[in-house]
């Protein structure tokens, strides 16, 4: 019965872990500074900012870069910190594989 009781532990201990995730943001800018996006601990972009300076017409591609840049930074601390969770979760999986007796 206590390994039941170890398991659940597990799960609570997991599920808490992934609220904790989601309900973080992680900002990056562009290197100018003008695009700026939010992303969630989730993977979703929360919010997109863009200053008119970074908007040239004769480039749009430039603007494509630097939201795909900022993007792509912001989900990258996502991602970190997700995997900083599933570290603190797999220390936690350590005691779940000797309760059942692995």
């Amino acid at each position: 019965m206590a390994n039941m009781f170890g398991m659940m532990k597990q799960m609570r201990d997991a599920r808490r872990l992934q609220k904790e995730l989601e309900s973080q943001t992680f900002e990056a800018k562009n290197s100018d500074g003008t695009v700026v996006v939010v992303a969630r601990g989730d993977m979703t972009i929360k919010s997109l900012k863009i200053d008119p300076k970074a908007i040239d017409p004769a480039r749009p591609e430039r603007l494509a870069q630097a939201i795909t840049s900022a993007a792509n930074s912001a989900l990258d601390g996502a991602k970190r910190a997700a995997a900083a969770n599933v570290q603190k979760l797999a220390g936690s999986l350590g005691s779940l594989k000797d309760m059942l007796g692995g």
